[in-house]
Order: structure tokens, then C-alpha cells, then sequence
């Protein structure tokens, strides 16, 4: 595959430090409703292949827990009814069958069927641009794409794809997003000995359109719009940290801040999940306090309310290391808050007096 690399990780220098909390006011809650109607940036999940236990979080800090599947399956997410919401699947490479939710929690499957070869890797998107999406395999034995644009029924075995092609080499690590904004979900890989990622922008034999560098062969690759803009990008799980990073391969920032959670050895997704709001708590005061003071005072929140709170990192221009303490917060605080917005808390020096 071709391409220019570009650095992905480890690009980032003469920065401070801004913290933001995701989190709602309170006070413009009612008008949470319509704001459904409107894009919501893609969430990242979590699949433990011995267990069957998923974790799908919102890059606002909703999390649900649900079991899914048996061991040894290969986690899947698509809009199976075509319903605007993304739900869990697996595909069991065992005996190459599928099996699919239309529900985001503890269920029986609605749609069962079997597709492709035992040892397939599953490969979920919406391949034609018809607004749903389907099941369609990887063969990381030669590099080839089987993709089909239906779903199956009744345990039955599915048929022939609807088209296949060649991107990739024996042993490439798969993953599917809609790269160029136009629709139609297209193929990425992950070549692990390489560290390198390579993007094809149409369902074609061809050489990459897109390539970058990451930095640890034990990542895995997921593809989102985490900026509901209608462009999928990068994030990666890291086993090691339990922790996803967020990739930008034109630029050096971040899409969105790190996200930690889970275990080694899970599995990553991504997808457009409806999660339940957020219950409303009440912000404490942070003026005046360490990043370390108000992380403690933050996770102390989280405990004692259920709601997932933090305080995560992002990037600014410019560096000083004595701008140690928060000075400013938005809203004011002790105001109520929850889900869907941003409050911003500055580290920086005082200003004035």
C-alpha cells in the first residue's frame, strides 16, 4: 500500500494545559429534546471476548454495561434495522455466523444468520450509502474484502457478496469509517508489524489514499465522527493503558481528549449509540485548586452521584509551567449541570490583583 506517513502520535509540543468537563446547564435542559434531532458525535465501546461483557460510553461520559454475545466472539456495531441508531452484534468465527441486536443492552439475538468463512474478521458499515448497515468479512489470510449490503435470517447461510476486492496483506488488522464524508463507509488497516495505517476511500483493489504512523503494535484501530461533522476519524484503544486516544492524521490535535476505560485484553468499537441522559448534579467550586485538588474532589463527585465526571486534557498554545492553579469556571460554580455541553475549567494564572 502506498501513501505519505504522517506522525500521529507523539506530535504534540509547547502546549498548556485546558481542562474541560463535559457535562450540561441545568438551566437549558428542556431544550435537550431537540437537540437529539440534531448530530451527536460517535461513541467508543468495549467488548470482552472471554465474557461477553460490553461497556459503550459517549464521548460525554453516559455508560452502559450489558452482556452480549459468549466467549470468543468478535464484536460488531451497525444500525441493523435502520433505525438511526447504532446497536451490538457479533460474528462468531468459530462457525462464521452472525448475530445481531436491534437493542443496546442484555438480550437474545433479532437477526441470526451465517456469512463468510470460520476465521473471518467482521467488518460492520453501511457500504452502499442506503443508510443501513450490514456485516460484510475481512480474510486476513490474503487481504480480501467480501462485501455484501443485506442482512441474513433464520440461521440460514447468507450467499455470495455483492462485490469483493483486494486492500491489504496477510496479517493486516481491519476497520471500517466513512473517510471521505460522502456516505459510504470504505476499509482501513491496521499493518502491525509496520505500525502504520492505511485508508482506501472506495470500495476498490488500489493503493491506500491515506497512511500514518502510530506507535504501538498492541493498539486497535476503530474509525468515528467523533465531531458530528460527517467525517469518521482515527481512535485507537491501548491495551496497556485501558485507555483510547484520539487521532487527527492531517494535524497534530486531537479530536477529542484520552478516554479511560476498561480492561486489557477488550475489544474495541465505535458508533452512533443512544445512551440514557445523565442525571443532573450540582458542580462544586474548583477556583483556586490544584489540577490534583480538583481531579480528588471531581472522582469524589462521581462516587457519590453515579454520574461520570472528570476532568480530561486538551491542548492551547502556549506553556508555562507555574500556571498551577484554576482561576476560572463556566458556569458559575455550584451551578447544576449534566449531560450535552461543555464547562470549561482554565489553568492559568490569575488575572488583575
Amino acid at each position: 500500500m502506498g501513501g505519505n506517513p504522517v506522525c500521529v502520535i507523539d506530535c504534540r509540543s509547547g502546549l498548556s494545559l485546558l481542562l474541560v468537563i463535559a457535562l450540561v446547564a441545568g438551566s437549558i435542559v428542556s431544550a435537550a429534546a431537540s437537540a437529539w434531532a440534531e448530530p451527536q458525535p460517535h461513541g467508543v465501546g468495549l467488548f470482552d471476548p472471554a465474557t461477553g461483557r460490553w461497556e459503550i460510553r459517549s464521548l460525554i461520559g453516559q455508560q452502559v454495561s450489558f452482556y452480549f454475545g459468549v466467549p470468543g466472539d468478535y464484536p460488531v456495531i451497525g444500525d441493523w434495522d435502520c433505525d438511526g441508531d447504532e446497536t451490538p452484534g457479533v460474528y462468531r468465527q468459530a462457525d462464521a455466523s452472525v448475530h445481531l441486536s436491534n437493542a443496546t443492552g442484555t438480550a437474545i439475538a433479532d437477526v441470526t444468520y451465517s456469512y463468510g468463512l470460520p476465521g473471518d474478521i467482521p467488518l460492520a458499515g453501511d457500504f452502499n450509502g442506503d443508510g443501513c448497515d450490514t456485516v460484510s468479512v475481512y480474510r486476513a489470510s490474503s487481504g480480501q474484502v467480501f462485501i455484501v449490503n443485506r442482512l441474513g435470517s433464520g440461521g440460514l447461510p447468507l450467499g455470495a457478496a455483492d462485490l469483493s476486492y483486494w486492500f491489504g496483506i496477510s496479517g493486516d488488522r481491519p476497520f471500517v469509517g466513512d473517510f471521505s464524508g460522502d456516505g459510504i463507509d470504505t476499509l482501513g488497516v491496521q499493518r502491525v508489524a509496520a505500525t502504520t495505517i492505511y485508508l482506501r476511500h472506495s470500495q476498490t483493489t488500489g493503493f491506500a489514499d491515506a497512511s500514518a504512523f502510530f506507535s504501538d503494535a498492541g493498539d486497535r484501530f476503530v474509525a468515528g465522527d467523533w465531531r458530528a461533522e460527517g467525517v469518521d476519524l482515527l481512535a485507537f484503544y491501548r491495551a496497556a493503558e485501558t485507555t483510547f486516544h484520539f487521532v487527527e492524521i492531517e494535524v497534530p490535535f486531537p479530536p477529542h481528549p484520552d478516554i479511560v476505560f476498561g480492561e486489557p485484553g477488550w475489544l474495541p468499537v465505535a458508533g452512533d449509540f443512544e445512551l440514557p441522559p445523565l442525571p443532573t448534579v450540582v458542580l462544586p467550586n474548583l477556583i483556586g485548586m490544584t489540577r490534583v485538588e480538583a481531579d480528588q474532589v471531581m472522582n469524589d463527585l462521581a462516587l457519590a452521584t453515579g454520574v461520570f465526571v472528570s476532568l480530561v486534557t486538551e491542548f492551547v498554545v502556549s506553556h508555562e509551567e507555574a500556571w498551577t492553579k484554576i482561576v476560572v469556571t463556566r458556569p458559575p460554580p455550584g451551578s447544576e449541570v449534566a449531560a450535552f455541553s461543555e464547562v470549561t475549567i482554565v489553568v492559568g494564572m490569575p488575572a488583575g490583583p
